[in-house]
């Protein structure tokens, strides 16, 4: 089986930081993040956020710190790379809860939803399960749907991300990206999980989903083939866990090739050991 490479013509790592949620309770830093005034902080954001989406790259980031955008297919095992990620003193931002958070009523994209599809109102909220049920069948509602919420997303992103460049005791932080057009334009380093499509949707089962929602979903989302172009660093998370914690230990420490100079030293080495 063809092993993917990561691209060796950029070097993209970016520095910064905060989030609707994050997932950073990394003992040494738990003290110093308080989910209450951020949520608070975002809700506020979400609140007022017009369609506009600014860029970001190097520019007003605080020395020092990292930030990462890891991506893959449902099922693929981004969760086991942002809890490493997360035990390091990263904070965790998760692209679907600032979904969620944009189809508040409270939110201008929140409340285009509702005139757009008012059978998904359900208590004065969007109904997400009944929502997915329309767009994940109609690919034209799909992409209506994106285009209402994804700049809202894609806005909270950036705007969590700023927010951590206040806190100095943030090494860094990782975003989670379920698509590939969601993410906003950044010159952030960017790591790819891939797996079997098979053993996605065995893990996506064994999680409580749906077979056929699983499969309805994996249609919507970017191939392997897609996120390996995208990517810095390929993470083949079909193999052992071990393996897995290994490849992110070694983006966490510089020793691969997100943290290298030089990095057409530095090849993706199958399981098997032999490098194609």
């Amino acid at each position: 089986m063809r092993q993917w490479r990561p691209r060796c013509s950029k070097h993209r790592i970016g520095r910064g930081s905060k989030s609707l949620r994050w997932r950073s309770r990394a003992r040494a830093h738990a003290a110093h993040l308080t989910r209450v005034s951020a949520a608070r902080s975002m809700f506020v954001f979400l609140s007022q956020a017009q369609s506009t989406v600014p860029t970001m790259g190097h520019q007003g980031t605080k020395q020092g710190a990292r930030v990462y955008v890891v991506g893959g297919g449902i099922g693929a095992g981004k969760s086991t790379v942002l809890e490493e990620f997360e035990k390091a003193g990263f904070a965790v931002i998760e692209a679907d809860l600032i979904g969620h958070g944009v189809l508040k009523a409270s939110t201008p994209s929140g409340r285009q939803v509702m005139a757009r599809w008012p059978a998904v109102v359900a208590d004065g909220e969007v109904d997400r399960a009944a929502l997915a049920e329309i767009v994940f069948n109609d690919p034209q509602a799909l992409a209506e749907l994106e285009s209402i919420t994804h700049p809202a997303i894609q806005a909270g992103i950036l705007a969590a991300v700023e927010a951590f460049l206040e806190d100095d005791s943030v090494r860094g932080a990782i975003i989670e990206v379920p698509l590939l057009r969601v993410l906003p334009s950044s010159d952030w380093a960017h790591i790819a999980v891939v797996a079997p499509e098979d053993l996605r949707i065995r893990r996506a089962v064994e999680r409580g989903s749906d077979e056929a929602d699983v499969r309805a979903r994996m249609v919507n989302q970017e191939p392997d083939e897609a996120w390996a172009e995208w990517a810095d660093v390929i993470i083949d998370n079909g193999g052992s866990l071990s393996e897995t914690l290994e490849a992110v230990g070694r983006i966490i420490d510089g020793s691969s090739p997100l943290g290298l100079p030089d990095r057409d030293a530095v090849r993706h080495v199958p399981r098997d050991g032999v490098d194609r």
